[in-house]
């Protein structure tokens, strides 16, 4: 992408800024050190007063009280005449010699004599010669003091890290402002996580990326404009095809009943109208769940929460199968733990008894051989420390087949549509025939959900084993909400 190119492009430039600013510094910082610590100039001058000190008595050349003055810190001193003889001296050691050829003066003049630092200073035909201390001065072209020279290995520590903290600065600076370039963009990134719609300013070193940004951005608003007419125009016709069989469903069943108590019916035409009448009853079921499901997945569903008896309900369940003529080959246990049957939960009872109901009548339905359904009721604390409510099915039949349960967890809530299905596409004839029927546990599963609960099918031998869990954080005992009161 040319936007990370530009970004590669300014680092590298940052980086090669960063250097030269070092690098001058450093230069600025050595010629400083040089000038403060240099002791040419200062030598040279003070030179030049003690030439000036000694006076010719005509005796002989004297230096004068202000001269020695002078004097003090040097090692020795010496005066020459044109033609290389010593005409006058001061300490000079015993092995100097009296007189000095050109060369020898061309050879020390600059540097040492005799590993004494020498500085000159010619006054008229005149050549003084004035030595310091040995090991007092480093001289290589220019002259350093020794206690500098003592100390050039702490401050070329303090240089370095002086560069470090210098370069550290500039790459805080740069960092602080590709920071504040960067910040627009995941400030853009999370709000797009959120489905909220963005336009970021597209300029500086991250305006192409956020031009891409405001384009995905526009793309997912006419995605979403699409999916939202998609759906209100899915709820609309389900709840408008609902509407238009309900009536004729209800004339074909009152029909259907009518002719069932006609007494001139013989068996075999009632036994066609008994299944008229129960395929009608099955249309009517399937109706009423398309129309909640719908609902439920649009948060159109309103829950009227009230607090009940959990155990209590169930037992009306369980009972209202066998008061409803329950056949021989099915039967129906209900255990409910202790500690259960004072607990007082919220929720929507109408919705929870067609959930429970749903699941009883699946084990019925699909065993028509009969089958033994176990319901259990029990609590349980899970690792964060908040209370379900635990109520499994098992059942001895069939079970649920294996892509009953592969359908169920691949349905999205958001689409009504089977994971890996084109959104607005139509399924085809082989593909609705071999789509397996989920209808009823989808239901249940979303009316668990809508309650804060959790809906689980296990693993099991022979028949199903399902568990439904509701959170307890707001459940309450008989007692405890008579002392409430």
């Amino acid at each position: 992408m040319k936007s990370l190119f530009k970004i590669m492009r300014n680092y590298v430039g940052t980086a090669v800024f960063i250097t030269c600013m070092v690098l001058v510094l450093n230069f600025m910082l050595l010629a400083g050190l040089t000038l403060h610590y240099g002791t040419q100039s200062e030598a040279k001058g003070k030179i030049s007063q003690i030439a000036r000190e000694i006076q010719n008595s005509g005796d002989g050349y004297v230096l004068t009280d202000q001269g020695e003055t002078l004097l003090n810190g040097y090692a020795w001193a010496f005066l020459l005449d044109a033609g290389g003889n010593v005409i006058w001296s001061y300490d000079t050691p015993e092995d100097f010699p009296e007189r000095y050829t050109a060369a020898d003066v061309a050879a020390f003049s600059k540097w040492y004599l005799d590993d004494y630092p020498v500085q000159c200073w010619k006054q008229g035909e005149k050549l003084l010669v004035v030595g310091e201390e040995k090991d007092s001065v480093w001289k290589h072209q220019m002259e350093f003091g020794m206690p500098f020279m003592k100390k050039i290995g702490s401050m070329f520590r303090t240089i370095l890290l002086a560069n470090g903290g210098l370069i550290l600065l500039f790459c805080f600076f740069f960092g602080l402002h590709f920071y504040r370039s960067l910040r627009p963009l995941a400030a853009g990134i999370e709000d797009l996580a959120k489905e909220e719609s963005i336009h970021l300013q597209e300029k500086g070193m991250t305006g192409e990326l956020a031009e891409k940004l405001n384009q995905t951005s526009e793309r997912l608003e006419r995605q979403k404009a699409v999916i939202e007419a998609r759906d209100t125009a899915r709820t609309n016709w389900i709840a408008g095809v609902s509407h238009d069989i309900r009536t004729p469903l209800s004339m074909i069943m009152g029909y259907a009943e009518q002719l069932l108590s006609a007494e001139n019916m013989d068996a075999e035409q009632k036994k066609q109208l008994g299944i008229i009448r129960d395929q009608g009853v099955k249309i009517k079921h399937l109706i009423e769940d398309l129309n909640l499901t719908s609902k439920l997945q649009y948060q159109m569903q309103p829950l009227r929460q009230e607090e009940f008896h959990p155990a209590k309900l169930m037992r009306q369940i369980v009972t209202s199968y066998y008061n409803n003529g329950l056949a021989g080959c099915y039967e129906i246990h209900f255990d409910a733990a202790g500690k259960v049957e004072p607990i007082l939960i919220t929720g929507d009872v109408s919705l929870l008894t067609r959930a429970f109901e749903n699941l009883i009548g699946n084990s019925i339905r699909h065993n028509e051989n009969g089958c033994t359904v176990d319901i259990t009721m029990n609590t349980c604390t899970d690792g964060s420390g908040m209370g379900w409510l635990v109520t499994e099915m098992k059942d001895d039949g069939c079970g649920i087949p294996e892509n009953v349960i592969q359908g169920l967890e691949e349905e999205q809530m958001g689409s009504g549509q089977q994971s890996g299905q084109i959104a607005g596409q139509p399924q085809t004839e082989k593909e609705s025939v071999s789509r397996p029927h989920i209808m009823g546990l989808f239901v249940v599963k979303q009316i668990v959900l809508s309650h804060g609960g959790k809906f689980e099918i296990r693993a099991a031998k022979k028949g199903a084993d399902i568990r439904v869990l509701l959170p307890l954080a707001a459940e309450k005992t008989a007692e405890k909400r008579t002392e409430q009161r």
